[in-house]
């Protein structure tokens, strides 16, 4: 079973601009390759230095009547989204979730819009709404070391998703 986690992002955050945040976070201290563009982070992905593929894309609408687990439990309705996904090899765990962690702050940091990152619709790591940063109040999620990303002020929070 592969572990990914998922960065839903609400207007007025566009794909595009996801993509180009994702790359000027990364490349710099070089998580992802010289050279990575935002168009690769659309296309087939990028893996980053901990092996993490990771994709960016747009949130097609969807064609059943209820509302997402995103929206039905925290009021966001993507618009676009960055999937993060483990990749399993020799990099502990730990150490892909910390650069995810990192790279989803630097994001924060670069791209309006409300935000929830998760995995699988099970566990809610952050909400960023109206402006508004929630992070999960579960320590073994959020480290010393992660919390150090964040931008600044958050709230330590329970999250959850309904149903």
């Amino acid at each position: 079973m592969a572990i990914s986690f998922d960065l839903e992002m609400a207007s007025p955050a566009t794909a595009d601009r996801l993509a180009a945040a994702f790359v000027d976070g990364a490349a710099g201290p070089g998580v992802v390759a010289a050279g990575t563009t935002p168009h690769d982070v659309l296309g087939e992905g990028v893996v980053t230095r901990s092996h993490l593929w990771c994709r960016a894309g747009v949130q097609q609408p969807s064609a059943v009547p209820w509302p997402s687990p995103t929206e039905d439990s925290f009021g966001v309705t993507a618009s676009c989204w960055l999937f993060l996904r483990v990749i399993k090899d020799e990099t502990p765990l730990r150490v892909q979730q910390d650069e995810m962690a990192w790279l989803v702050a630097g994001i924060l940091g670069g791209v309006e819009g409300d935000a929830v990152l998760h995995w699988d619709h099970e566990v809610a790591w952050l909400m960023r709404k109206g402006g508004r940063l929630l992070v999960s109040d579960r320590d073994d999620l959020w480290t010393p070391e992660r919390l150090a990303y964040l931008p600044h002020p958050y709230e330590r929070v329970p999250l959850a998703f309904t149903g």
